[in-house]
């Protein structure tokens, strides 16, 4: 055991050489990457001479099958479960858990952001044609002026905008940290087990960019899986 210690030690202290010359950006970082994988490469041989012959086998049956990851599909986080501030447009709220099955559009804004307003006319198009395809269209309204931390123009201006899905007020900036969110605007295409497959940061239209249109193929296709 102690000779298998050593062994990872000495690896391990490699990687945090290359790893620091990285962050540092060191002119030996590619030199200290290089031993890096040598080490690590040796570290496999090492431990098959450490190893007895039956403790190698037991290694190999603890493993399991080789697998080959080339065919693993993407992994996608998780969306988080919406906090709830109690402060809802037309009191209707929702839960994710409660959407499972549908694809959600979900967007972050703030009704005095420019940026945000571009994208207004695109999500009630998207109510309008895409809920009777059973997608589901949410609004999260963090606040980044004292104004847009009052409940009552928050709704004011939703109703104004012909909001019709539902838009919770996230006073507190729960949500935002919850999803990691920094920009606003921001749209989220949550699947129908409730993963995280896009999101977009900015006006959807920005320079002639089609967001828009290329999430609503997104869409269409995640609504076949």
């Amino acid at each position: 055991m102690n000779r298998l210690n050593a062994l990872f030690d000495q690896t391990e202290k490699a990687a945090e050489v290359a790893r620091t010359a990285v962050k540092q950006s060191d002119p030996t970082q590619r030199l200290a990457a290089t031993q890096y994988a040598r080490l690590r490469a040796g570290e496999t041989r090492g431990v098959r001479l450490i190893l007895t012959p039956d403790q190698r086998a037991r290694y190999r049956r603890a493993l399991g099958p080789v697998r080959n990851t080339n065919r693993f599909e993407r992994i996608y986080a998780q969306a988080p479960e919406l906090i709830d501030s109690g402060a809802w447009l037309d009191d209707s709220p929702v839960r994710l858990a409660d959407l499972r099955g549908k694809v959600v559009l979900l967007h972050f804004y703030a009704f005095q952001c420019h940026n945000c307003q571009a994208n207004f006319g695109i999500y009630n198009n998207w109510e309008r044609r895409l809920r009777e395809k059973g997608v589901e269209i949410i609004g999260i309204q963090t606040p980044e002026t004292a104004a847009e931390a009052e409940p009552a123009r928050v709704t004011a201006d939703a109703h104004q905008q012909g909001f019709e899905f539902p838009v919770l007020i996230d006073l507190a900036k729960k949500n935002w940290d919850a999803w990691g969110n920094t920009m606003w605007p921001t749209v989220y295409v949550v699947d129908k087990r409730g993963y995280i497959r896009y999101w977009w940061m900015g006006e959807l239209q920005w320079q002639g960019a089609r967001g828009d249109k290329y999430i609503e193929r997104l869409v269409d296709k995640l609504r076949l899986e």
